[in-house]
């Protein structure tokens, strides 16, 4: 994809934008979808860590596909998982 620029992928760049846009909807402290909120770095480092965050977005089977009735787009999932590659940093 030529549009899909991976070459420096950053929490405050890239995945916070894309948490935002596409998980705190339900992920936030007032529904707690999942018994969890993904608004703070800290809530998305600890999904990061444990496997959760790239398994669910990735399509992994032992998690729940997310976000629920859709998918997000390649460019996405890559940043997310290259971001969880390079450390999580809050960067």
């Amino acid at each position: 994809d030529l549009g899909c620029d991976t070459s420096n992928v950053t929490y405050s760049g890239k995945v916070a934008s894309i948490i935002s846009s596409y998980c705190t909807s339900c992920h936030n402290a007032s529904s707690l979808s999942g018994g969890f909120a993904l608004e703070t770095y800290d809530q998305v480092k600890a999904k990061a860590d444990n496997g959760s965050l790239y398994g669910s977005i990735s399509g992994n089977a032992n998690y729940a596909t997310m976000p629920p009735g859709g998918s997000l787009s390649d460019c996405d999932i890559a940043s997310i998982r290259i971001w969880i590659e390079n450390g999580a940093a809050n960067n």
